[in-house]
């Protein structure tokens, strides 16, 4: 009887210990969280380094090696979404050193000029590239995508 208990508590320690570590373990994105704070610059950093000891202030947010962002990109040309369109993410930087890529489903059409003042995407940074997995042409879509995912919190 008493082997069955301590079979029965060890599986019980198991399972909770399994399901603290998914809930802390899922992405977090960070995001564009302030009209003045920009990250950008942090997910640019982080793709060129790959180095979170560097980078401590983003330390919380890394999974799987990567950082996941929710921020603001900008178009490097005219044209239908595809596996390869290019995107910058640093605002500050006119030739930046690692490029986005988008890796998305969507096939819709993205007009430089209409969007020169940045259009909002998600994806996330690696050591040596950048993913944009989503890209969202209004503020109700990201909206409706921000609900599905976790935020760092301000």
């Amino acid at each position: 009887m008493k082997k069955m208990l301590s079979c029965l508590l060890l599986t019980i320690l198991f399972f909770a210990a399994v399901s603290v570590e998914t809930q802390v373990n899922e992405p977090v994105y960070i995001h564009d969280i302030y009209p003045h704070f920009f990250v950008g610059p942090l997910v640019c950093e982080f793709a060129l380094n790959g180095d979170i000891d560097i980078m401590r202030m983003v330390e919380p947010y890394v999974y799987n090696g990567r950082l996941y962002f929710l921020g603001l990109a900008f178009p490097t040309s005219t044209g239908n979404l595809r596996q390869t369109f290019e995107f910058n993410i640093d605002l500050y930087e006119d030739n930046p050193r690692i490029g986005a890529v988008y890796q998305g489903a969507s096939r819709d059409l993205i007009v430089r000029e209409h969007v020169e003042n940045g259009i909002f995407a998600a994806g996330y940074a690696q050591a040596g590239s950048i993913i944009i997995t989503h890209v969202f042409f209004d503020m109700e879509s990201a909206n409706r995508w921000a609900n599905t995912v976790r935020l760092a919190s301000d």
